[in-house]
């Protein structure tokens, strides 16, 4: 899969992977298709559609208003945020600047302003889900959400009470017991 966000990030249609011959994957994957291998007649290959998602959304620890990014820990996000064609940062906190040095001293990953469309501030922006370094995992609140989403019914009634009957952020970290700018 990372395979294919590379591609994207490179711009190309798609991207020869050896290690899916024979894999029960090319039944299931209308992305994957077995080819002749143009630089090796008579041998097959698989290639795999690029991805390049139309928006990409990724919570940061800081960012400032250009858009450098500290995210969480090391992670591929500037690959993903490279395949994208829009890219949102919700940060934790917006400050006046942020350097890769930033996210190196806290063995995090950086995300160039270059890679970034927009500049968000969003406490909490990944609650009820954890932000490592930042806040833990809501556990309770997780566990409302897959026992909602086990019916379609219920999970209507979920989404309305819990994200689209909720008119704020504000509102909805006051619903939660997270006062503005707390720490979990």
């Amino acid at each position: 899969m990372l395979s294919m966000v590379h591609a994207g990030a490179m711009g190309l249609p798609f991207i020869g992977l050896w290690g899916l011959l024979g894999s029960d994957l090319l039944r299931q994957r209308r992305d994957f298709k077995v080819v002749e291998d143009p630089f090796r007649p008579g041998r097959q290959v698989v290639v795999a559609e690029s991805i390049r998602p139309d928006v990409a959304v990724f919570q940061a620890l800081r960012a400032d208003p250009e858009g450098n990014a500290v995210l969480a820990g090391k992670q591929e996000s500037p690959v993903i945020a490279q395949a994208s064609k829009r890219v949102v940062v919700t940060a934790e906190e917006v400050v006046d600047r942020v350097t890769a040095v930033d996210a190196a001293a806290g063995r995090h990953t950086f995300l160039p302003a270059a890679d970034a469309d927009i500049v968000v501030h969003v406490p909490f922006g990944a609650h009820p889900g954890a932000l490592p370094a930042a806040y833990e995992r809501a556990d309770a609140q997780c566990r409302a959400y897959v026992e909602a989403s086990q019916d379609e019914a219920t999970f209507a009634a979920y989404l309305e009470r819990s994200v689209f009957g909720v008119p704020s952020h504000a509102a909805y970290l006051e619903r939660v017991g997270l006062a503005a700018g707390a720490r979990a």
